[in-house]
């Protein structure tokens, strides 16, 4: 009979495959993660390029329009003059042929005298004028368009058009084109489809007006350094607005901003910095009682909702919310509304402080409407204002916080239950933090992480005691990743947070950077980085200073439609018309009455700007604004000293001052309606 033999020879073999092979399924699990997250990145940074690469098909089109309408000016005034010379050349010629019976029409540019019934004539140059007026106008009009004596050029469609390339189509989409009376709409629709396929397309209406009739035109063009706080509608170290207010143009505030009116809307990129010397959880956006902020993009330190009723409401597609610390909702009835993405960025660690970590606080959840169309990231968790023996606040597992839920750290867990590490979080010991005893360390005394924390929380609401405060009106339809527990759609969340999740929040802190610390742009210079910070104090206090008092006596105007200040002894000033064209330099307090309506062009405030009841528009006008800074030197004096970020061409037209007239081209020539499609 055979015996049978058993043998473990091999057996390790077998056992160090299967390890192998599963290492290698975890590494390739880990390696895809990494992917998607890279490729989700490398998505939206090309999603981004797309939209600018089309916005700046709106910008070329503009620049060729410039062009023509140069040239429009400059046959307009051809003709014109042409017109007046001819019968100033051929008066004695022109008189004899009325008296003949010949040309009788052009009687009409005569005066006619009876001298001891002698009848003279002599030119009418009111007449002559108003004739020289028309014949501006229509050759103005038909240089634009192309018609005429100058059938055989370009017209405004085809300057337009002629920008396109293989990438980059930009479109007129209301041809065709005409005058109504003087003035001339053009629909320029841009589209840019970047090498991978991603598609973007923007639009605008470009408005075309007819220059008033001058006689003598010259052209001066200056090319100067644009320095980064006159690209913006208003800046201001401090905003106070207490009535309805419009914002066309970017907004920077470099402390605090004070919200008390009833709607109040920024169009385009909003960023509050907070006032780093003051206590954090009070510095940035502050909205009270009964008050709706409309924004797009918003950079700040905080947002504060802080009086019953109020709203933020970021309504534009894509909208992009990114805060340094907290959004806090803290009285009844309030709404969040974003129509596009939340990224808290900070875990704390990024700045001094643990209250610099990043969440969203609800103190107050009755009859709350908080909606999140796309993603909802965060770094950060928050804190119960108690402190231990070592003087450090209690860290709470939520990122997305319910005020009172953190009555789940006093309870024990009567079960065994294990975060995604192997740690039995059940097993903890509590300490002592001012009057409450909360899970502080597991019972090895390793740390009990904020993580750990978000586990504990989720399996005593759902496992155990089920007690915790859930509001209905939470709801985020993307990514919800944070590293402490959110709450979502009447749900509470478990931590999500990876090691690898580390590079979004790094992104998005540095673009936060970029906007609050650079406004908005990466400063090159020789081809190098400029290091340091543009602090907001240093660049308009300094350079002020450095104006002599006659310089600044002899840039300030009164007139409202051509309104220049310029301040560097601090002080206050109060606008009182109620319509403005200008630009504002001052390191003082800028109050803006209830008496104005509108001021278009930049304010540069270095201290409050405080703006009063009665609705009001503020429009960012680049043309206005860097027609003053040229015509007067400001580039060299005032931002003598400070960072450009991109050369502009500045293009002004003048008359001879004898005879006392010049074009305001920033009349001419106007974007209106733009639009991402």
């Amino acid at each position: 009979m055979k015996k049978k033999l058993f043998s473990n020879k091999g057996s390790t073999m077998v056992m160090l495959v299967m390890a192998v092979a599963v290492i290698s399924l975890l590494g390739t699990s880990i390696l895809a993660v990494t992917m998607m997250n890279y490729k989700i990145k490398k998505a939206n940074t090309d999603i981004k390029e797309a939209f600018y690469k089309s916005e700046s098909g709106l910008d070329k089109a503009y620049e060729k329009a410039y062009w023509l309408i140069e040239k429009a000016v400059e046959e307009g005034n051809g003709k014109a003059k042409e017109f007046v010379q001819y019968y100033e050349e051929h008066e004695a010629e022109i008189i004899e042929e009325i008296k003949a019976g010949v040309n009788v029409e052009r009687i009409q540019y005569f005066i006619l005298s009876d001298v001891d019934s002698d009848i003279t004539y002599s030119l009418d140059y009111n007449a002559l004028q108003d004739k020289a007026k028309n014949e501006f106008e229509s050759a103005y009009k038909d240089r634009i368009l192309a018609e005429n004596d100058y059938a055989a050029e370009s017209d405004i469609a085809e300057v337009i058009k002629g920008v396109s390339d293989s990438m980059l189509v930009v479109e007129i989409k209301n041809t065709p084109l005409s005058f109504s009376g003087n003035k001339l709409t053009v629909k320029i629709e841009s589209q840019y489809t970047s090498d991978k396929g991603i598609t973007r397309t923007t639009a605008v209406d470009m408005n075309i007006s007819v220059a008033n009739y001058n006689e003598a035109y010259t052209v001066e063009i200056k090319k100067i350094g644009v320095n980064p706080f006159w690209l913006k509608a208003l800046t201001a170290e401090n905003l106070v607005i207490k009535s309805s207010s419009t914002f066309n143009g970017k907004v920077f505030v470099e402390e605090n901003m004070d919200i008390n009116a009833s709607d109040v809307t920024f169009k385009n990129d909003l960023t509050v910095k907070g006032d780093v010397s003051s206590d954090v959880e009070d510095s940035g956006i502050r909205l009270n009682s009964g008050n709706t902020l409309n924004v797009r993009n918003v950079y700040s330190r905080n947002i504060l909702m802080n009086g019953t009723g109020a709203e933020f409401r970021a309504d534009s597609p894509g909208s992009e919310i990114y805060v340094r610390d907290d959004l806090e909702i803290n009285k009844p009835n309030q709404t969040v509304y974003i129509n596009g993405s939340y990224y808290g960025f900070s875990d704390g660690g990024l700045y001094a402080g643990s209250d610099n970590s990043s969440g969203v606080n609800i103190n107050e959840a009755s009859g709350l409407s908080f909606t999140i169309t796309k993603d909802l990231y965060l770094q950060g968790t928050s804190y119960v204002n108690v402190v231990n023996s070592s003087g450090n606040k209690y860290q709470t597992g939520e990122s997305l916080s319910v005020k009172g839920n953190y009555r789940a750290y006093l309870q024990p867990l009567l079960s065994s239950y294990y975060s995604k590490d192997g740690k039995d979080i059940s097993k903890v010991s509590f300490a002592d933090y001012g009057h409450l005893r909360l899970a502080d360390r597991f019972d090895d005394s390793s740390v009990f992480t904020a993580m750990h924390k978000a586990d504990y929380m989720y399996f005593y609401q759902n496992n155990e005691y089920g007690d915790l405060s859930i509001p209905d009106g939470i709801n985020v339809n993307g990514v919800v990743l944070g590293l402490g527990s959110v709450i979502n759609d009447k749900k509470i969340m478990r931590s999500s947070y990876e090691i690898s999740d580390r590079e979004s929040f790094i992104t998005f802190k540095n673009e936060y950077s970029r906007q609050t610390e650079r406004l908005g742009y990466d400063m090159k210079a020789g081809g190098g980085s400029i290091t340091g910070q543009l602090t907001f104090n240093n660049q308009i206090n300094d350079n002020l200073i450095t104006m002599s008092s006659e310089e600044i006596a002899r840039v300030n105007n009164s007139d409202p439609l051509n309104y220049i200040y310029i301040n560097n002894a601090g002080g206050s000033e109060t606008l009182k018309s109620s319509n403005y064209k200008g630009l504002i330099i001052t390191n003082g307090n800028l109050t803006i009455s209830s008496n104005v309506e509108s001021f278009e062009g930049a304010i540069i405030c270095g201290g409050t700007v405080t703006i009063e009841v009665g609705a009001k528009t503020f429009t960012y006008n680049k043309d206005i604004v860097s027609k003053i800074i040229a015509e007067n030197n400001l580039h060299t004096s005032v931002f003598s000293d400070s960072i450009s970020v991109e050369n502009m061409n500045i293009t002004t037209f003048k008359t001879d001052e004898t005879e006392g007239g010049k074009v305001d081209f920033s009349n001419l020539l106007k974007f209106a309606n733009w639009k991402m499609k």
